[in-house]
């Protein structure tokens, strides 16, 4: 339990940031639409604000930052109850 506390627990929830990450910036940098035309645009190619060409991954941003905030710190919550426990 220990082992994963202090080394799997961490980097489970900088996974779950950096995949929520990935979700926001990802449509925005990048085209992964379906349809492969050269004309396609990505929102960064149009000049549109980043906070602003679409709500769903800025929930999946804040959403991923809630959530490997939570995993993380509860862990370290856990890993200071069972040591104190002793």
């Amino acid at each position: 339990m220990k082992f994963y506390l202090k080394y799997i627990n961490p980097f489970a929830a900088l996974i779950v940031f950096g995949l929520c990450f990935w979700l926001f910036i990802g449509n925005y940098f990048f085209n992964f639409g379906s349809v492969p035309y050269a004309d396609q645009h990505t929102p960064y190619q149009k000049g549109v604000n980043i906070f602003m060409y679409d709500s769903l991954p800025l929930y999946f941003l804040a959403k991923g930052i809630f959530c490997s905030l939570m995993l993380f710190l509860f862990g370290k919550f856990l890993e200071y109850w069972l040591e104190n426990k002793k």
